[in-house]
């Protein structure tokens, strides 16, 4: 669904923009916009981006990182996208690192935009192989766990099935 709009563009607006991928055509307008908020900022340091000017969505990362509100994180995350885009490869590294644990996963640093800083530099291929899932001592611990969960709950059904038929055989 094409969207066409002129003039002041609403949060609501530049968001379902974002979401449908139409940047393009929101480019003029976009310059005239007055982003007078954390989302409004994301959305069009986003559009900007795609539309293909890396600084000023940069500077408009920065800024939704100093508000610090609900969108500081995904700044961050789009800023390391802007700088592997442009192979900048150790900037991207360094600004990824800076983000606060929980964030990343696997899934988002194979974005396509961190294939070639993955494939060109060993530290970066490093970091997002810490991400890769596997196995470890806490998935270890609660495999062992399950299995131990469902043998006890076998052993209860069987227990209960042998109890409720003796009880039955006793009846008659």
């Amino acid at each position: 669904m094409l969207q066409i709009v002129s003039g002041q563009l609403t949060e609501e607006q530049l968001k379902n923009i974002v979401a449908n991928n139409q940047c393009d055509v929101i480019a003029h307008e976009l310059e005239s916009t007055n982003l007078f908020n954390e989302e409004m900022k994301f959305n069009a340091a986003i559009c900007i981006y795609r539309n293909g000017n890396a600084d000023r969505a940069l500077q408009l990362f920065k800024e939704v990182q100093d508000i610090k509100g609900m969108r500081w994180k995904a700044a961050i995350f789009w800023e390391g996208k802007i700088y592997a885009a442009h192979n900048q490869d150790s900037l991207a590294l360094h600004t990824l690192q800076s983000m606060p644990g929980g964030f990343l996963n696997y899934k988002l640093l194979s974005h396509p935009e961190f294939e070639t800083v993955s494939a060109n530099s060993k530290a970066f291929a490093e970091f997002k192989n810490k991400f890769r899932p596997g196995f470890n001592f806490w998935t270890g611990l609660l495999f062992i766990i399950s299995v131990i969960g469902i043998i006890v709950g076998f052993v209860l059904l069987f227990f209960l099935l042998s109890a409720t038929c003796k009880i039955n055989v006793v009846k008659h």
